[in-house]
């Protein structure tokens, strides 16, 4: 419920600091991105996330991919603007097998976040062809966990785990830029965490460097 109220503050905020801005004949444009995404994350070590936590039960990732994003806004003066898009965050996978003695154990984790986002866009123009932007808006994006165990002893199969969580919400992100005619240039944090159990959070900051081009 804590994270519902904040979610609606933060709407609020983004549409208040669009409204009362409006020109007579306001801007839209559309467009296309592509960049890079460094994530840090904190995840489950195996095996199994009902146990309670410790150093051993737990790894950090950090790791980078590529992604791209869809977007459209509204360019309401000069100086202030509103956007709104489809961000594919991240996708993560990992696999691992030990072996202890007769005894193995197979591993397999998969994470997946997605979303759209809704952003209040400030503008600092210097010039008519170039200038600077700051954004600041929610994230409502989808997170999807999907962890499985299996054990085998002499090769036969033993036993097995799994567990899955999809969960949806709004978080709040920023991001400045630079803009060159129909080119931006941008860079944006986002944050997502998730109580996976009443032992374990799931944590993952993701910083975007992307280019787009806007029409």
């Amino acid at each position: 419920m804590s994270n519902v109220k904040v979610s609606c503050k933060w709407l609020a905020l983004v549409m208040l600091m669009g409204a009362g801005s409006v020109q007579a004949k306001p801007d839209f444009y559309f467009g296309a991105g592509y960049g890079s995404v460094d994530v840090d994350a904190n995840l489950p070590r195996p095996y199994r996330i009902d146990v309670p936590v410790t150093a051993s039960y737990q790894y950090s990732l950090d790791e980078t991919d590529s992604t791209f994003k869809l977007f459209g806004g509204i360019d309401f003066n000069r100086y202030v603007g509103m956007e709104f898009g489809y961000l594919p965050l991240s996708e993560r996978e990992f696999s691992s097998t030990e072996t202890y003695f007769i005894f193995t154990d197979t591993y397999e984790l998969k994470t997946e976040v997605q979303g759209i986002y809704i952003t209040s866009v400030g503008k600092l123009p210097i010039t008519d062809s170039f200038g600077f932007f700051g954004k600041l808006g929610l994230y409502v994006r989808h997170f999807s966990f999907e962890e499985k165990e299996s054990s085998y002893t002499n090769g036969s199969f033993d036993s097995s785990y799994s567990f899955e969580k999809d969960e949806t919400t709004a978080e709040p992100f920023f991001g400045v830029g630079m803009q060159l005619k129909m080119f931006t240039l941008s860079y944006e944090r986002y944050s997502t965490n998730v109580d996976l159990s009443s032992t374990f959070e799931y944590e993952e900051d993701v910083d975007l460097v992307s280019v787009a081009v806007k029409f």
